[in-house]
């Protein structure tokens, strides 16, 4: 069954996705909007508000909370601290040329942006393009803008894609400032423009004039945050969030519109026709006098008591951050008056991220595996053999305690736990090589104790 909008897949023949079982509009319908709270886009909200006020919405004002995008920030982190990268299979010039064409393409900002993604969508997809100066480049497609068709239909690998089509900018008007799309569709040998795409781009060559792809496989390598069902390729959506950004949102809004409703302070006089009580003139130095015993002068203020409202919300919030693997007290706002204690906050959000690592691993991988046949096309000689990446991921190191931390880390290097070089390429994220050097130094630099 053909595909249809946003997508703009209504391809030929091809199946694409079974919406009927495998909930492809909504699934796509949902990573785009979470794709849109991840990018701080309130527009989703603008539609809740009208949803929910059809009448008075103008008159509110909108009371956002990111719950997407600081959960994302939260838990990917990874890539904050360039992680060490050692190639299994690399001479040490190719390995030093590899590291080069690695920063040129800013491979660790790619993939903390991806790690968020997959933090929140559930799902990322990393393309490997190549460039007109003959180099490559990593291209972060959002999922929804993306579908396949399996030859294995059991099968959940890259490797089992016989087409995959991509939806991508071609081009912006100039003076409307709209962008057009088109859709690309790739296989393993060829990788062509659709009749989707606008102008002369129809079935014209993505990456080559003839067509084709000289890879033999589609240089495309996603990430899952779960494993799919048979029949599906991409994680399901992480609708739980989805309703959890609207829940918290919609009832922020909804308790500043009746506090601001209800704190309002109405001026109201008992016993004067209304046309006399517009005359009267108020302000603080304004003194109403009432002749008449039964006249009475006053304000109408109603008491809101939303005590009890907030404390559903803040509860309902809670909830949903635990169960979306977080500590409620690291990701809202943290107590710990001790450094157990904040260990303690943070566990929650390290056993997470620990699940993303294998992934990550898998995806390092298939990147340098198609970097390296890119560069190899292009130069038309192996420039690089196969393969392989080991990756160590630096992660930020908080230092409650400096005396205990040193007492601690005195004990366990003597026990032959660590070293001073380990755990200074930790806190440090730099390389171990870089740890040991500056840690003999620094032994060197230090005055002979006396005899």
């Amino acid at each position: 069954m053909a595909e249809s909008a946003p997508l703009d897949l209504a391809l030929d023949t091809h199946s694409l996705v079974d919406d009927d079982r495998a909930g492809g509009a909504a699934w796509r319908k949902i990573t785009r909007i979470l794709w849109q709270y991840l990018r701080s886009d309130m527009r989703d909200m603008e539609d809740e508000r009208k949803r929910k006020f059809p009448v008075t919405y103008k008159n509110h004002t909108l009371k956002p909370i990111p719950l997407v995008r600081r959960l994302a920030l939260e838990q990917a982190q990874l890539y904050l601290n360039a992680p060490q990268r050692e190639f299994n299979g690399l001479d040490d010039s190719q390995a030093e040329r590899m590291r080069e064409i690695y920063k040129r393409i800013s491979i660790d900002e790619t993939l903390l942006n991806a790690h968020q993604q997959l933090c929140a969508l559930n799902n990322a997809t990393v393309w490997v393009w190549p460039d007109k100066s003959g180099g490559v480049r990593l291209l972060l497609v959002p999922p929804q803008d993306q579908a396949v068709e399996l030859a294995d239909p059991t099968s959940h690998s890259e490797a089992d894609v016989s087409i995959w089509f991509v939806r991508l900018p071609v081009g912006q008007d100039v003076n409307t400032g709209i962008i057009n799309y088109g859709v690309a569709k790739v296989t393993p040998t060829s990788a062509v423009w659709t009749t989707n795409a606008p102008g002369d781009l129809a079935g014209r060559g993505l990456w080559r004039d003839d067509g084709s792809n000289p890879l033999g496989f589609i240089p495309a390598v996603r990430l899952r945050n779960a494993l799919p069902a048979p029949g599906e390729f991409f994680s399901p959506a992480n609708e739980a969030l989805l309703l959890c950004q609207r829940a918290v949102s919609s009832d922020a809004t909804s308790i500043g519109v009746v506090a601001l409703q209800q704190a309002h302070g109405q001026a109201f006089i008992k016993g004067l026709p209304h046309a006399a009580a517009a005359e009267i003139e108020l302000s603080p130095e304004t003194v109403i006098g009432l002749s008449d015993p039964d006249h009475e002068f006053g304000f109408a203020q109603a008491d809101p008591r939303l005590d009890g409202y907030r404390m559903v919300v803040d509860h309902y919030l809670k909830m949903s951050v635990a169960m979306q693997g977080m500590s409620p007290a690291t990701v809202l706002k943290s107590s710990a008056l001790t450094a157990l204690a904040k260990r303690l906050d943070n566990l929650d959000r390290d056993v997470e991220r620990r699940r993303h690592i294998n992934e990550l691993h898998r995806a390092e991988d298939r990147i340098l595996s198609a970097v390296i046949a890119w560069v190899n096309v292009q130069a038309g000689v192996e420039v690089f053999p196969p393969a392989t990446v080991t990756v160590t991921y630096h992660e930020p190191v908080q230092i409650v305690d400096d005396l205990h931390a040193a007492q601690s880390l005195k004990m366990l290097s003597e026990m032959g736990l660590t070293s001073p070089a380990e755990e200074l390429s930790k806190r440090e994220a730099i390389s171990l090589q870089e740890a040991e050097q500056r840690v003999a130094n620094n032994l060197a630099a230090m005055p002979a104790a006396d005899e």
